[in-house]
């Protein structure tokens, strides 16, 4: 296991040094450090490379503002970590365009530490130091949009408002539009036709409304990528199909609710890495496509001998950063290679893998050895004839 070195900044350094103990105990491997000041944390991070820098959010926005900026600056690669208690929503927001992660206080040392291990074990299936620091780069990578923070933020709230989520989601006219396109669509076969957001909170449900306006605000991000033979377009359609068959496949299973949302989310954003490669490496990335199609192999293969990774796992490396829920990470990390997350169980994973299968018909005929190992192989032929059909 590698070694690690962990910096915390907190005012309160006999707090700081508690969490840094409780890290250290919880994995030997980690090396921690703590200091009460900005002034240190920086000196420190001058000296010597840290891996992850954890600081308090509230006392950053108010002592030092260009903290974790000026931490990614000293150490490209280090995993920045903010604690924040409550605070400002819009200080909440400038302050994650520079953080990795934002976990809200109070909160178990457990939970940071598994915010730090995933990160690192995500980051540790990237095979080149140059994609480790592409994906590290959040300045130059997209951040978790700010609109998607605000709507996530009232929904966590103990009462969270169907008219305040309605209103946060007028803010972006185009993801209205699409929105209501996507609600509209055959895939969720609504009893009316929805005309706005409060109706589609109200039919679709908050999570299922979530993740869509995720996936929407992702792509949006990526608008302006210009490659050759690349489209937009094309893979946003992919994106969707695959969720909603994701979600059908999940539900067939008599899957959690939690799960078929997972497997739906999961789904839309499964290919989110190769926007990650398109707008860091784009010349990599075009090398790699050629290679492709040149020596008749699967992209993510030939993504990982150009590059060093495949869109996979450096969309999975994103992910975990933004925080989301490990189930949701590994759907996307390990949706070419699922026989590498060593689950025996159908997950939403599974359903993720082979909706994607399912949609690349052509590769659909090829056997899955995992989806054999689980025992669902049999379920491929009633999954393809019930759900594979144009669903937007």
């Amino acid at each position: 296991m590698k070694s690690r070195q962990i910096l915390i900044v907190e005012p309160d350094l006999a707090s700081a040094r508690r969490l840094a103990l409780a890290l250290h105990e919880s994995n030997s491997n980690w090396t921690t450090h703590a200091v009460a000041t900005f002034g240190q944390a920086t000196a420190l991070l001058e000296r010597e490379r840290m891996d992850a820098v954890v600081a308090d959010g509230a006392f950053a926005l108010k002592a030092h503002p260009e903290f974790f900026r000026r931490a990614g600056e000293l150490c490209p690669a280090v995993f920045r970590l903010s604690l924040s208690g409550n605070y400002d929503h819009a200080a909440s927001l400038r302050l994650m365009d520079d953080a990795h992660q934002n976990i809200w206080k109070p909160c178990p040392d457990e939970e940071i530490r598994s915010a730090l291990a995933r990160a690192f074990a995500l980051r540790d299936t990237l095979g080149s130091d140059r994609l480790r620091l592409l994906i590290a780069q959040v300045r130059s990578l997209p951040s978790l949009p700010q609109l998607y923070l605000s709507f996530l933020d009232e929904v966590r709230k103990r009462e969270p408002s169907t008219s305040r989520l309605a209103e946060i989601i007028r803010h972006d006219i185009g993801l209205t539009a699409k929105l209501l396109q996507l609600v509209n669509s055959a895939f969720f076969g609504l009893p009316q036709k929805v005309v706005q957001p409060e109706d589609a909170l109200l039919y679709l449900g908050i999570e299922s409304v979530k993740s869509l306006v995720l996936s929407l605000q992702v792509f949006s991000l990526f608008d302006r990528v210009k490659v050759k033979r690349f489209s937009l377009d094309t893979l946003w359609n992919h994106s969707w199909e695959v969720g909603c068959l994701a979600r059908q496949i999940a539900t067939c299973e008599r899957r959690s609710p939690e799960e078929i949302d997972t497997a739906f989310t999961a789904g839309l954003l499964h290919d989110v890495g190769k926007l990650v490669l398109i707008s860091g490496v784009a010349h990599g990335w075009e090398e790699a496509l050629e290679t492709a199609a040149r020596e008749e192999i699967p992209l993510w293969q030939a993504e990982r001998s150009r590059l060093g990774a495949c869109h996979a796992e450096v969309g999975a490396a994103l992910l975990a950063m933004w925080g989301l829920s490990d189930p949701l990470v590994e759907a996307v990390a390990y949706h070419h290679e699922p026989e590498m997350s060593g689950s025996l169980s159908f997950t939403a994973l599974t359903a993720v893998h082979a909706a994607n299968l399912l949609h690349h018909k052509a590769e659909a005929k090829r056997e899955s050895a995992y989806l054999r190992s689980i025992g669902v192989l049999d379920r491929v032929p009633d999954w393809r004839e019930r759900f594979l059909q144009p669903v937007g």
